[in-house]
């Protein structure tokens, strides 16, 4: 059993990585309207884990 402060890092990181991978693609209204997304998302999941 893997401690939840552990699975919150993980989780974060595989996050970042599908988030870096979004950045490589071409941009497009789409692909912004995504990032704005993921961005909120991120700052949600900032607060979650501080």
């Amino acid at each position: 059993m893997v401690p939840p402060q552990r699975r919150d890092i993980i989780e974060i990181q595989s996050w970042f990585e599908t988030l870096s991978s979004i950045d490589v693609k071409p941009r497009n209204t789409r692909g912004s309207e995504d990032g704005e997304e993921s961005h909120r998302a991120s700052c949600r999941m900032s607060r979650k884990v501080l």
